[in-house]
């Protein structure tokens, strides 16, 4: 009883209720439905119809957040058992400026359907390339991603899909020229705003190039006032997050389970008896359906007994003179925490007559398996210079070169792949070696790479030969081989803008676009299935100019 009350004391003192109520501030009227959440942990609720609110928190909670349709989002101290909070009009939008086809437009003006992103969105957002920055912001936007590659772009469609033969992805505008460079070379510190454009609207001024809608990109230029300096470096991991199936994971409980399924097939399929189905499945049948010994036995012992379960007096790893065999996590050995580091600075400044933006960034981000990467070394300045009162000239140029490590099979066309790391993974048995061991049973090494020499299943890295993907071990061929894009990209862009009467301005504008994408491929001389070839290597070069 003591005990009951100690326990019940205790929990007590976890928790507390705090009520209030939330009202109008224009006219002290309850709100209905404003939501009530706990800062840190907890639970919320909503108000009720006469704008009142009873809510349990943790006794850790000393801040409770209201929000409300239309009305700005309060934070308000949990200073005692009833709290009064007077909400207020959030900001009118409609007079927002938006950037559109034929220039700038009026949110309140704009009758098509557009949505806008600013640079404090994309900000918030540690993304690689734009394309990313888009997901789960806009309505009627789908991001798809095919991969984890780091710096893959996702696709974009808008409004579903716009054609069945032609292409899906939507029209990018960079400046008001249209841009059909790498995005993933776009340093998204230094855009400014994207308005997508998603209706009839979009085929205004782009024709049957925005079919599949617009999206319409800003970079960021300089503005009135001193030169402004500034630098921000973000860190990050990457790791996988979701969590695998649940599936077999012992050795022991697996080569269970192997007996199991051959011990059934020989008495009901074949139709030996209880006696000779288990000769049949634990003399010689476990061993033929795997191709690997991993336990040791004392002499004329068999591995699992009669009662189906593994024999107490094996021990796991096995010494054939050689090799040391024992299994591994193939999953550990091919997962990893990748670092995500990426540093911006930028120079702006104006005056009446001239605004300036210099900016440089250098992005470096680890995907989650080996030689798995994305770098980025961009630059870009933009001036404009009001030559007389009728006349203003201005140029935006930016340069990035990106190198992108993208090892082959890893993609939605390979999931079934000998060399896809995540199939692998994923579907062997947890009965295989991942590396390839001495008789001691240390893990062998290549000293002339100086990466662990990986076990293939072959029968030629060790004497033994896996019956599921014989000669494949991704996470080999992503320490010894070698696939990567190197891409240079240039995007520029000079404009006059003259007024010859207030009220008028006409503008010509002249953009290029040049891009130069290498590949570069190696497939060591040493293991795998290139082996017996010596190896081989492969180069491609896809140069693109377009203005």
């Amino acid at each position: 009883m003591l005990c009951t009350l100690i326990c019940f004391a205790i929990a007590s003192a976890q928790t507390r209720t705090v009520k209030g109520t939330v009202v109008y501030a224009g006219d002290d009227e309850p709100l209905v439905g404003a939501t009530v959440l706990p800062v840190g942990e907890g639970h919320g609720t909503a108000t009720d119809i006469d704008g009142k609110f009873s809510l349990t928190i943790p006794s850790t909670v000393t801040k409770l957040k209201i929000s409300y349709v239309g009305m700005i989002t309060e934070e308000v101290p949990v200073s005692g058992n009833d709290i009064f909070v007077k909400m207020r009009d959030s900001e009118n939008k409609l007079d927002e400026v938006m950037v559109v086809a034929y220039g700038t437009a009026k949110k309140s003006a704009y009758t098509g359907a557009a949505s806008v992103i600013d640079a404090s969105v994309i900000e918030d957002r540690l993304v690689s390339n734009i394309t990313n920055a888009l997901s789960g912001t806009v309505a009627g936007v789908q991001t798809l991603s095919a991969n984890g590659q780091p710096g893959e772009a996702s696709k974009v469609r808008i409004r579903g899909v716009g054609s069945i033969n032609a292409s899906m992805s939507p029209l990018y505008v960079l400046d008001g020229m249209p841009y059909d460079g790498d995005i993933t070379g776009l340093n998204p510190a230094d855009i400014e705003s994207m308005t997508v454009l998603k209706d009839a609207a979009a085929a205004a001024l782009y024709g049957a190039r925005g079919a599949n809608g617009v999206i319409l990109i800003t970079t960021k230029r300089g503005k009135d006032g001193k030169a402004k300096v500034t630098f921000d470096a973000r860190w990050g991991s990457n790791s996988r997050e979701i969590t695998n199936y649940d599936v077999i994971k012992s050795p022991a409980q697996y080569m269970e389970l192997a007996y199991q399924a051959k011990y059934n097939n020989a008495k009901y399929n074949l139709g030996y008896s209880a006696d000779a189905a288990y000769k049949y499945a634990a003399a010689n049948q476990l061993f033929d359906m795997t191709g690997y010994r991993v336990w040791t036995l004392p002499e004329g012992q068999y591995l699992i007994g009669r009662d189906g379960k593994l024999n107490p007096n094996a021990t796991l790893g096995y010494s054939n003179g050689t090799n040391y065999f024992t299994p591994d996590d193939w999953a550990e050995g091919s997962y990893r925490n990748g670092l995500r580091q990426e540093y911006n600075v930028s120079v702006s400044g104006g005056n009446d007559k001239m605004n300036f933006f210099v900016s440089g960034s250098y992005l470096s981000d680890e995907g989650i398996i080996q030689n798995s990467s994305y770098e980025r070394l961009s630059t870009r300045g933009s001036l404009e210079y009001q030559v007389h009162k009728w006349l203003k000239v201005g140029t935006n140029m930016a340069y990035s070169f990106g190198k992108s490590q993208y090892p082959d099979d890893m993609d939605e066309n390979s999931t079934n792949s000998s060399g896809n790391a995540f199939y692998i993974a994923n579907a062997i048995a947890p009965i295989y070696p991942l590396y390839v061991r001495d008789a001691s049973g240390n893990i062998m090494w290549n000293e002339a790479y100086g990466n662990p020499i990986y076990d293939y299943g072959d029968g030629k890295s060790t004497a033994f030969s896996r019956q599921f993907m014989s000669q494949a071990n991704p996470m080999s061929q992503l320490l010894y081989d070698k696939t990567e894009y190197l891409t240079d990209l240039f995007n520029g862009k000079w404009f006059a803008e003259i007024t010859p009467v207030e009220g008028l301005k006409i503008t010509g504008s002249v953009g290029l676009t040049v891009q130069n994408q290498r590949l570069h491929q190696v497939q060591n001389p040493l293991y795998g299935q290139f082996a017996d070839l010596g190896g081989g290597s492969n180069s491609d070069r896809r140069p693109h100019k377009r203005s």
